[in-house]
């Protein structure tokens, strides 16, 4: 049976030492600091394997004014088993066709900062592996 994920992306305009945060460089040079949560481990990841195709809903935490969805890619999806279902400025859904196992597969989300005219790479990891 499919089993569907909603994942939250808070995005900060600088780095962050939290726990459960991580920093990126930004198109324009500026480090931001970024975090998942939800998903199967509570941290943005998924792993899906056995239940058949999924859903993966990420919900952009962050105000509307300042950032947006600007893509989302894959890296490591030989069998392209991964692909967007829609993207809005808010929220990206990203679709899993079947659990035929992949090795490590990515999801990355690209934001991106309106007011710095920038944009960053946020990603967690997908894996219908065991």
């Amino acid at each position: 049976m499919a089993q569907d994920f909603v994942v939250s992306l808070d995005v900060r305009n600088s780095a962050q030492t939290e726990p459960g945060w991580a920093n990126t460089v930004a198109s324009n040079g500026s480090t931001y600091g970024y975090r998942y949560t939800g998903g199967a481990d509570g941290a943005g990841n998924v792993v899906e394997q056995g239940r058949g195709n999924a859903t993966i809903t990420v919900n952009l935490i962050a105000d509307s004014n300042y950032y947006e969805m600007h893509d989302v890619g894959f890296a490591d999806d030989p069998e392209g088993q991964l692909s967007k279902k829609s993207l809005d400025t808010l929220k990206v859904e990203i679709k899993d066709k079947n659990d035929k196992v992949e090795t490590n597969a990515y999801y990355s989300i690209t934001v991106k900062d309106k007011v710095a005219n920038c944009t960053l790479v946020c990603d967690p990891r997908v894996s219908n592996t065991n």
